[in-house]
Parts: structure tokens; C-alpha cells; sequence
């Protein structure tokens, strides 16, 4: 009864695994942003909704039952076979001088697969985003000189993904080291068009852009843990990241359309595969938590990515080195209550602000953002299910720029198990 439990969790879970690795699109639909229209697009930290539900903290956040994405050392934490996977959706209002305008958007936040190779080593393999492009916007104006209107139209897709693998180690009793090899991989899409009326009649010329990456990146983390007294422990948490080269193949093509049946008037691909390369900035991460009772967590996380330094002498004022902060609590008023099921859940809650790289209309904008969330206990506490609201702002304190005000609910799903340990049979 028991394997054929354990067998048919796995088969499911197996099921929803490939799922989600042949859906290339599904990172895609995150966000809806016009701030994600240059470069590689909106950056999208990898976390699970236990951390969403706390800022977006998680480098020094050990847990036996979740270690999370975002240092590699955290994973000797892992006792069990864990699946963690998390899906999000948003509805976001744009606002401009000339007006305002609702989307929602949906899509998966990520999944990883944690198994414990001894009591000291765990591995994980994982599959999230690390840049999404979705947007569309438009303008209407007369060409100088002229009587012809023109309607210039910009819409973009796709995105950056990353399929990790990472180890963490147990070098001392209360140090831990570990290291993340990335692979990243994506296409990304942009397309321009601009609608004219003129003496010629109604058509429609078209620029398409596609730009496909891969390359691999390296994470190394540091964790270690001091007990300052009894139910009083002080942990700090380092992760580096050095910089990542990405292979690009370019493609390119210009069309002209009957505006009516969009049937091509004429078309001229300028570029196919077209090869360069682009580097992703490196990023050092720090954090300091604190725990009480085992009941009360704290952790302050610090991030600099290395934006500006990573482009060329023509590009670099385009970008600036970013700064994110992160602050983020849990409270679990005592997970081995029997008499009380709502002593066992663990409510949440944090704040974050971060720096977006580049410019837009020679403007550098930032986010600030309010997340709270609550963790269910299952299966007798060791699995969970997890609800994350994060309410935020992208405000440029400039007309010319679009406010985004945004409002994202997560739910994600933490299931352990004892997949690969031996029955003992006496």
C-alpha cells in the first residue's frame, strides 16, 4: 500500500514535470510591461512563493521542508525527496498622461526538484525564468509635410529561461558551501509596424526581430549558521554570481502588407543568424537572518548586479549598476501543536525595492513592493501548500513614463517525500 502510494504521487508529479518542460511559452506570460522593452527584457528573480510571501528573501532562510532557489548552500537542509513547483497571476494598470489601462497575465513562477544524495549533500535541478518580454503599445501621428497619418504599433514576446543544477555541501556542523551550473536558453521577439493612409492606398510595413540565446552561468553560495543561546540563532548567507557569455543568433526581415488580408506585398529578410554575443552583469548577494523559539524568522537580503559594468563603452550610460533590498518575516506560533491546526500555519510577510538597469526615455525607474502570505501544512506537516499577494508600484516621476501599479497572487505547492530512502524490514 505504501510504495504504490509513493509510485502513483510519482507518476503525477512525473506527469506535471514534463508539462512544464515542454511549455517554452509559459514563462512568457509572467508580466505585462512596456518597462520590458529593450535588451533582454523584465528580470525576474528566481524564488519560490514561500519567498514572494516574504519580500523575495531567501538567501540565509534554511528549511527542511523548502531550501528555495536562491543559494545553492541551503540545500543539506533538504531531508526529503521535494518537488516545489509555483504558478502566478497578475493584473496590472498602466497610467499616462493620456489615460489608463488594465491587463492580467498568468503563468508559471517555477519548479525544482530537490533529493538528497548523503546527510551531507543535496542536489537540485530547477527550471525558471530569468527575463520575460511581453508587450504592445501604440501611437498614432501625422508625417510631416504630408496629409498621410501614420500608426506606429510595438509588440514583444518571449523571454530568457534557466535550467540549473545545483549542489550543496555540509562542511562543518554549522557551515555549508554550494554551487549552481545554469544553462540559459530563449527567444525573444519584436515586432514593429507602421500603419499608413496615402495616395497608394492602405498598407502596412513590418520589421520583425528575433533574437535566440544560450550560454551558461555559474551561482557559488556561503552559508553558515552561529547560535548566540538557546532558541536564539544568528545565520548569514553570501551567494556570487560571475558574469554569463550568451550566444545570440539574430534574424531579421522587413515586409510589406495589404493592410486588409495582411498578405505580403513584398518581403526582404536582411539577416539570418547572425551571430554575437551579449553578457549577463555579475551579482553579489548578502543576507542576515535571524531566528526565535523556532517560531519567528527574520532576514534582511542586500543584492548589486553589475549592469553598467557588464556592456560596452557605447551602451554603458544606457545602463546603471542596481541595488535591491529585501526584508522579509515568518511567524509559525508552534508547528508541533496536535491540539491546534492554525498553530501549525506559517503567515508571512515583507517588503522589497529594486532598481530597474536601463533606461527608458533617458529615465531610470525603480519598484517598491508588499508581499504577505500564509503556508498550510499537509500530510502531516510535511508537505505545504503556499499563498503569496504581492501589491506594488513602478512609479518614474515623469509624465512622459507609464505608472504601473500591480497586484500578483502566487500559489505554490511543496511536496516531500521519502522516495530514495530503504525499508527497513526487521
Amino acid at each position: 500500500m505504501y510504495w504504490s502510494i509513493i509510485k502513483r504521487s510519482f507518476k503525477y508529479q512525473l506527469c506535471l514535470l514534463t508539462w512544464v518542460l515542454f511549455s517554452p511559452n509559459s514563462f512568457s506570460q509572467l508580466t505585462f510591461s512596456p518597462y520590458s522593452y529593450d535588451g533582454f527584457g523584465e528580470v525576474v528573480r528566481a524564488y519560490n512563493v514561500r519567498n514572494l510571501s516574504m519580500g523575495g528573501v531567501g538567501l540565509a532562510n534554511p528549511s527542511i521542508y523548502s531550501t528555495g532557489l536562491q543559494n545553492p548552500a541551503l540545500l543539506p537542509y533538504t531531508k526529503f525527496t521535494q518537488f516545489d513547483v509555483g504558478v502566478t497571476g497578475e493584473l496590472k494598470k498602466l497610467e499616462s498622461s493620456s489615460g489608463s489601462q488594465g491587463y492580467n497575465s498568468a503563468g508559471l513562477q517555477h519548479f525544482s526538484l530537490n533529493f538528497p544524495i548523503s546527510k551531507k549533500l543535496t542536489s537540485q535541478v530547477s527550471l525558471s525564468p530569468y527575463s520575460v518580454v511581453n508587450f504592445s503599445t501604440a501611437e498614432q501621428s501625422r508625417v510631416d509635410g504630408t496629409a498621410t497619418f501614420s500608426e506606429a504599433i510595438y509588440s514583444g514576446s518571449g523571454g530568457i529561461s534557466q535550467m540549473a543544477f545545483s549542489n550543496g555541501f555540509q562542511i562543518f556542523k554549522n557551515g555549508f558551501v554550494g554551487f549552481t551550473v545554469k544553462r540559459f536558453f530563449g527567444s525573444i521577439e519584436r515586432e514593429s509596424q507602421a500603419k499608413l493612409q496615402g495616395s497608394t492606398g492602405r498598407y502596412i510595413l513590418s520589421l520583425f526581430e528575433r533574437d535566440n540565446y544560450s550560454g551558461f552561468g555559474f551561482d557559488a553560495g556561503l552559508f553558515f549558521k552561529k547560535k548566540v543561546k538557546d532558541n536564539f540563532n544568528v545565520n548569514f548567507g553570501l551567494v556570487f554570481t560571475p558574469e554569463a557569455k550568451l550566444k545570440v543568433k539574430a534574424f531579421k526581415a522587413q515586409k510589406r502588407l495589404n493592410v486588409f488580408s495582411s498578405e505580403a506585398l513584398s518581403e526582404d529578410t536582411t539577416l539570418v543568424d547572425n551571430k554575437s554575443y551579449v553578457m549577463l552583469p555579475s551579482k553579489l548577494a548578502l543576507a542576515t537572518s535571524f531566528e526565535i523559539n523556532n517560531k519567528l524568522f527574520f532576514e534582511l537580503d542586500y543584492i548589486n548586479e553589475g549592469w553598467a559594468n557588464s556592456k560596452d563603452d557605447e551602451t554603458a550610460d544606457l545602463y546603471r549598476n542596481t541595488s535591491s533590498y529585501r526584508f522579509g518575516v515568518e511567524y509559525i506560533p508552534d508547528y508541533t501543536s496536535a491540539s491546534s491546526y492554525w498553530k501549525r500555519v506559517a503567515y508571512r510577510g515583507g517588503v522589497s525595492y529594486d532598481e530597474f538597469p536601463g533606461k527608458t526615455l533617458n529615465k531610470f525607474v525603480d519598484d517598491f513592493s508588499v508581499s504577505a502570505g500564509i503556508g498550510f501544512p499537509v500530510a502531516k506537516g510535511l508537505s505545504s501548500i503556499n499563498l503569496a499577494f504581492r501589491y506594488g508600484f513602478v512609479n518614474p516621476n515623469d509624465s512622459k513614463l507609464m505608472k504601473e501599479t500591480y497586484l500578483t497572487c502566487s500559489l505554490g505547492v511543496s511536496i516531500n517525500s521519502s522516495w530514495f530512502l530503504k525499508r527497513k524490514i526487521n
